[in-house]
């Protein structure tokens, strides 16, 4: 039996869309699967499906030390050791940390001090600098400095670093005595019988927390136009922002404080919509099956984090800044201004009456805001779709090509192939139902232009590489090997400079740097060839987008991908 470790030292909503991941893990064989989440959430991490063993750390022991004026290191240190002893001592096969925090990675090098454990995601190599385990948990790394080119929830991310295959949406198992006290509870409210919608006001920070009185103007709207009843749900530090919507709108329920995780989940259950920041709660109202329409905002880009399901709607603003950055503390909270709450309003009733249609025409209605659809594709992979039918822009069709690429290549397979042809044409035709038109001042020659100069670059980096690898396996020529490591710094300059000035191929620059940066050892022909091994794959890829591009343009505008040629293979990078 393989005995593997999940690291999820992060939050609510993060732990639920760990089920995924967990479920599939357990489906691929004999698995004893042990979790490490906060204490605080033990409770939540058993309820998920495919848990053995929870264990737990005590966050407040070991963070709250470090803020004390002396001796806080010592203290921190004395209450890591004790809650990393006994996973020490299980012998794990493999470690799976998805928190993505220096944290986590120092807490993953430590549980795997000592031990043959296989490590995935971030943790620290022997020298105690980073270590990244796996293509995938590059990725992560990459759509944090690239967030506008990433189109995989953080679900599927997570999934595909622990190598776990698609099995639907997020889950977990509410007890049924949660489920005896939501009815109690609804029942002591004076909810028996009534139409219930879900509301959740509060969200971890300001950005990404929609105003109170658009909520509120929101839930009024909704009042005059249905017979639902609100129930706001939160935590005890969220109950006055509670009070204050409740005491302008007739009929709403204050549950904020009043319940615990399970018990919010057993509520949600019971509801027939969540009107909904993005935030912990939101996944808890996937797992149960609630239908949800989101409301992102600030940092919250909908395409990493909105509810992972199906037939959920997400509305989010259209503005140049949006989504802002996590860090960034904001001024103007222009997104928020773009969600008109009549409008909010609206689409709420429609979902509770099951008669929101798959497409909507454009209309100046819709001018600031983007409306998404969830869903999963044939593959079982999550992704978006347009209810509003616009044109198609560059932006977008070069995601969409990203996405089809990196979901092959970084599982090892090539990055273009006659085989995909077809595929990218199917895409094409697919999407030709959700936009109005292909962008008519798209013209992707500049684009392909970069790419092949980025392409050029990989070349000679890889035929700088391989020769260097040839001279550290044998007879050192130490002018010769100077001189092509002065030519694989000019190429690596090069590249970054093109990564900033052309966008959508700084992804496939940044994940080349991130491959870079993980290659260890200190001799000089495995480095050499781990190097061109990489320079190789950034040719493939900045030679394949292209293709991509052009394959699923055709399929939008009727052309046969027959009129897209295959890419001939690289030479290989070194001669035996």
């Amino acid at each position: 039996m393989k005995r593997l470790l999940i690291i999820n030292i992060a939050r609510l909503g993060d732990l639920l869309q760990s089920s995924p991941l967990i479920q599939g893990l357990k489906r691929q064989g004999e698995v004893e699967l042990t979790f490490l989440v906060p204490d605080v959430f033990a409770e939540v991490a058993g309820m998920i499906p495919g848990v053995d063993r929870v264990a737990t750390l005590p966050m407040e022991k070991i963070v709250t030390p470090l803020m004390a004026p002396r001796g806080g290191m010592m203290t921190m240190y004395r209450s890591l050791e004790t809650a990393i002893t006994g996973l020490r001592a299980t012998p794990f096969d493999q470690i799976l940390n998805i928190t993505h925090s220096a944290y986590s990675a120092v807490l993953t090098a430590l549980i795997a001090r000592g031990t043959p454990a296989e490590i995935a995601g971030i943790s620290l190599d022997a020298d105690g600098s980073r270590f990244v385990g796996g293509q995938w948990a590059n990725y992560y790394l990459n759509v944090c400095s690239n967030r506008l080119f990433n189109r995989f929830n953080l679900v599927d991310i997570h999934r595909q670093i622990g190598g776990a295959p698609p099995i639907g949406g997020l889950s977990v198992t509410i007890p049924d005595v949660e489920r005896d006290r939501a009815d109690e509870l609804i029942r002591a409210s004076g909810l028996s019988g009534r139409r219930l919608v879900a509301v959740i006001p509060a969200a971890s920070t300001r950005e990404k927390q929609w105003a109170p009185g658009l909520m509120i103007k929101t839930l009024q709207g909704l009042k005059r136009i249905t017979d639902a009843t609100p129930i706001l749900l939160g935590a005890a530090k969220e109950q006055p922002l509670g009070d204050k919507i409740a005491a302008e709108v007739p009929d709403t329920v204050n549950l904020c404080g009043k319940t615990s995780v399970a018990l919010m989940g057993a509520i949600l259950e019971r509801c027939e919509l969540c009107i909904t920041n993005d935030t912990g709660p939101m996944h808890m109202a996937a797992a149960v099956g609630t239908p949800i329409l989101d409301i992102s905002l600030g940092s919250a880009l909908s395409h990493e984090t909105a509810p992972y399901g199906t037939g959920h709607i997400v509305v989010e603003s259209r503005i140049r800044c949006y989504p802002c950055l996590p860090k960034l503390r904001c001024s103007h909270y222009s997104c928020h201004g773009h969600i008109a709450p009549e409008l909010v309003s609206k689409l709420a009733a429609a979902m509770l009456e099951r008669r929101l249609p798959e497409q909507i025409p454009d209309d100046l209605e819709y001018a600031g805001i983007n409306i998404h659809r969830t869903g999963f594709d044939a593959d079982g992979w999550w992704r978006l779709r347009p209810v509003i039918r616009r044109e198609l822009t560059q932006a977008e069709l070069s995601n969409h090509a990203l996405r089809e690429m990196w979901r092959r290549t970084l599982n090892a397979l090539p990055a273009w192939a006659a085989q995909y042809l077809a595929s990218a044409g199917d895409l094409g035709r697919e999407l030709a139902s959700h936009y109005e038109s292909v962008e008519r001042s798209l013209d992707p020659a500049s684009a392909e232009a970069a790419a092949r100069t980025v392409a050029g670059l990989a070349r000679s980096g890889l035929s700088a590489s391989g020769e260097l690898a040839r001279y550290g396996d044998g007879r050192r020529n130490v002018s010769r090997i100077m001189t092509l490591g002065a030519t694989l710094k000019q190429v690596d300059t090069d590249l970054a400079r093109i990564g900033h000035a052309t966008p959508e191929l700084a992804p496939l620059i940044a994940q080349f740097i991130y491959g870079k940066n993980q290659l260890t050892g200190d001799r000089l022909g495995a480095l050499a060839r781990g190097t061109a091994e990489l320079y190789r794959n950034l040719a493939e890829w900045t030679l394949a987008l292209p293709k991509w591009v052009r394959g699923i343009q055709n399929g939008l505008t009727g052309i046969e991908p027959e009129g897209v040629k295959a890419l001939a293979p690289l030479p290989q990078a070194i001669a035996v």
